[in-house]
């Protein structure tokens, strides 16, 4: 299996006191997808979730669904 990291930065539009939100996406040692997003800080650690196949699969076609309403919004 390919061992590979994307992130993907947070739109310019949305910065904070902190500095820029990243997400970041891979498939783990557990054959799961680890999806974490923001900066980690010392007090909470960074926020993530970590999903099997089925759910990630899922996740997807409802993305997809929430991209295809902003193009029809701003079409």
């Amino acid at each position: 299996m390919e061992r590979t990291k994307i992130i993907f930065c947070a739109a310019a539009s949305l910065k904070d006191d902190e500095g820029m939100h990243d997400l970041e996406c891979y498939v783990n040692a557990d054959n799961n997808i680890f999806i974490s997003i923001g900066k980690e800080t010392p007090a909470e650690g960074p926020g993530f979730t970590v999903l099997d196949r089925a759910t990630a699969i899922k996740f997807v076609k409802h993305l997809k669904r929430e991209i295809a309403k902003m193009e029809v919004e701003n079409g």
